[in-house]
């Protein structure tokens, strides 16, 4: 896009208020999830089962419609898809928070599920409005406000659910993202408009799976999209375990394991807010997620000693460890794959990476806590740093490739 059409600076402040609001109703939700479902099912143990599934539909949801709204993006524009996905989030939330039975719960998750193209569009939007040089910046910024938002949201859950109950946090979720949908309408210009009325929607570009192929035929970018997969997996299993760890293998307290939440937050945001630009300006795009990859591996491999060695201070350096790695690697990698995109794809590629990271996200988790009730937390953590290994492999440029050093 030529920069006489890029959209003005507050465009970008008003995108970096959706995406923050976005992580706070985020941090609304999830921490009374097993309170809420606990109520619904009866019971804790129906509770917990009934919570894997909520999990499970959402993440099934966003990986079915996330590569589709990444393409209508595409066709359409970035600004009507963010404000469905907002207006999703919040009717979603609402149901949730009126379920009286675990199918009506789930519905409100499917509901969220299925609008969950938020970050696809976010990141093509920031695709379409910041110059090359200056994207890995921007991710950076935007993942630095995420962080912020996830620890602010519990906190105010919190307070809601001690002054109005459980389901309180819900209802303020519903009614922040109703608030995002009207500050995006209001606020939030188009980018994408000017161009991409020259492509078509096809009934193809609605089924994931055709959208995930046309993605992976182009080698460098499927080579791109295999190594976020397995990065994800890596994260997402050691930010699991990290918590199981320090609960059995050195014995915290609820308040310790909480505490060291709250530093991961703020570790997360220090580094995507402060260090991922001016690491870019040293080593490029993906010179800062290759050090984002390393430091994932370290993580996973230290806290798999503390499983074995329960030493604290392991323990605290592996859990700094995944914070730092993985916020370095998700600014970077966001603008590595932009670059990638074929002009007037990023929608696309961008969703199909978002889809492939919501289904990853939901079975590795399942996997790494069944691997750890067997075998305890030496080995899926072993098995997480092999993943991240992989990832770096993959990330590495081939001989002859073009440099995506900005």
């Amino acid at each position: 896009m030529p920069l006489a059409q890029r959209p003005a600076p507050l465009a970008i402040l008003v995108l970096c208020l959706i995406a923050f609001l976005g992580s706070v109703g985020t941090g609304l939700v999830v921490p009374v999830l097993p309170f809420v479902l606990a109520e619904t099912a009866g019971n804790a143990a129906a509770g917990a089962r009934a919570l894997g599934w909520l999990m499970a539909v959402y993440g099934a949801c966003a990986f079915l419609a996330a590569p589709a709204l990444g393409r209508l993006s595409d066709v359409v524009g970035r600004r009507p898809v963010l404000l469905v996905s907002t207006a999703g989030s919040a009717a979603g939330d609402l149901i949730l928070a009126c379920a009286r039975t675990i199918r009506a719960a789930c519905l409100g998750r499917a509901v969220d599920g299925v609008t969950a193209g938020n970050m696809g569009a976010v990141n093509a939007y920031v695709t379409d409005a910041v110059p090359e040089e200056d994207r890995a910046k921007a991710f950076g910024r935007i993942g630095a406000l995420f962080g912020i938002g996830l620890i602010t949201g519990p906190a105010i859950g919190a307070a809601l659910a001690a002054l109005w109950g459980a389901r309180a946090p819900l209802l303020g979720a519903a009614a922040l993202a109703g608030a995002t949908t009207v500050i995006g309408w209001m606020a939030l210009p188009e980018t994408a408009a000017g161009r991409t009325r020259r492509l078509q929607l096809r009934a193809g570009d609605l089924n994931p799976l055709v959208g995930l192929r046309a993605s992976l035929v182009n080698p460098p970018v499927r080579r791109l999209l295999w190594a976020a997969v397995l990065a994800t997996a890596a994260a997402v299993t050691v930010q699991l375990l990290v918590l199981l760890v320090a609960k059995d293998c050195l014995g915290w307290s609820a308040v310790r394991v909480s505490a060291m939440v709250v530093a991961v937050g703020v570790t997360d945001i220090v580094v995507q807010g402060l260090l991922v630009g001016p690491l870019h300006d040293l080593t490029g795009d993906r010179g800062v997620a290759t050090l984002g990859l390393g430091l994932i591996a370290l993580s996973a491999a230290v806290l798999g000693a503390t499983a074995v060695w329960p030493v604290p201070a392991l323990a605290v350096a592996g859990t700094l460890a995944i914070a730092a790695g993985e916020g370095l690697f998700s600014a970077s990698f966001a603008a590595c794959l932009s670059r990638a995109a074929e002009h007037g794809g990023a929608g696309a590629l961008l969703g199909a990476q978002q889809g492939l990271q919501e289904v990853t996200a939901v079975v590795t988790p399942v996997l790494g806590t069944q691997l750890y009730a067997r075998t305890g937390g030496a080995v899926p953590l072993g098995m997480s740093a092999v993943l991240a290994v992989g990832a770096l492999v993959l990330l590495a440029p081939r001989a002859g490739a073009r440099s995506t050093r900005a």
